[in-house]
């Protein structure tokens, strides 16, 4: 069916390590516990890690460091545990979950760039039970989001769909039939959306497919993986970190036992829109996380290797 996508091979391969060019970053220093975001001209570092800031700021076009900032603490202007960031270009806003606080903090970037002790502001709160793991952000009202919803066994089970964050209300999407029963493992599925196409994507971990919906939560299609079995194994991760960029999703792809150091993903699908398999891109590196960079066509990469962090000019 048009829902439904097999694929037998996913072996068009281009070796582009050869491409990559590394960022020196240089003060501050970063850890390996890192996330990589951007915002209109600011490469954005979550560094969860972090001995005196958990955010670091950068110019993206030069990738030199502009502000840190973010203490960890139980403070009324700390961040207890931080969780995920999420993006408004149009207010040139991000917002960070508390994690510990259970609140989503709101940043203005203009404002912490030119104010010595700027404070950031709290947008939303949420409860121990639902929170928002992962966000893409379009309005107040209208974000499309994973949510963790926690049991009283400790279990939790992941499901995306559309939040409104003044409201708090959750409705919820397309859930794929591996995701909808028992209780799983948090942080089961990466997630990224795109307003400008329309889309929402879910990459599974233990299981070889990646879910597409529209933004109404409705399924576009499941496109399950030569490796795809409806047995879950723990120990093998399949689809790591994903992107959508531009008209492609990028997904970071690992096969591999989670026990080895085979399990952080070298390579990388590239798909359309659609879901249809368009090539592999071989990037040679270790990769934890990545962003797409849309002002120059590049993809920004997190490594765990020779590399900290480099670029791919796609």
């Amino acid at each position: 069916s048009e829902t439904e996508i097999y694929l037998k091979s996913r072996d068009d391969i281009v070796k582009v390590q050869d491409k990559v060019v590394e960022i020196l970053t240089e003060e501050p220093f970063v850890s390996s516990y890192s996330d990589v975001h951007l915002l209109n001209n600011h490469l954005i570092i979550k560094d969860w890690k972090g001995y005196d800031y958990l955010i670091h700021l950068f110019d993206k076009h030069t990738f030199k460091h502009v502000k840190s900032t973010g203490t960890i603490g139980q403070g009324p202007k700390e961040i207890a545990n931080i969780g995920n960031i999420f993006l408004d270009e149009n207010k040139n806003n991000f917002y960070v979950v508390d994690q510990g606080k259970l609140q989503l903090l709101s940043y203005n970037l203009d404002s912490l760039l030119s104010e010595k002790d700027y404070e950031f502001t709290i947008k939303a709160s949420f409860t121990k039970k639902n929170y928002p793991s992962g966000c893409y952000y379009i309005t107040d009202t209208f974000s499309i989001v994973k949510q963790l919803s926690f049991a009283e066994n400790g279990g939790a089970v992941e499901s995306c769909g559309q939040w409104n964050m003044i409201t708090g209300e959750f409705k919820k999407g397309y859930i794929h039939p591996t995701q909808s029963t028992g209780s799983l493992n948090t942080h089961s599925t990466h997630f990224d959306a795109s307003k400008e196409q329309g889309i929402y994507v879910m990459c599974s971990r233990f299981f070889d497919v990646m879910t597409i919906c529209y933004l109404d939560g409705t399924l576009k299609c499941n496109v399950y993986g030569p490796n795809w079995k409806k047995e879950k194994n723990n120990q093998i991760h399949y689809n790591m970190d994903v992107c959508v960029g531009g008209d492609k999703i990028y997904a970071l792809y690992s096969g591999a036992d989670q026990r080895t150091e085979d399990y952080y993903p070298t390579q990388m699908f590239v798909y359309d829109i659609n879901g249809h398999y368009l090539k592999t891109l071989d990037l040679g590196y270790r990769i934890l996380n990545f962003c797409y960079d849309d002002d120059h066509h590049r993809l920004i990469l997190h490594a765990d290797d020779d590399i900290q962090f480099g670029y791919l000019d796609l």
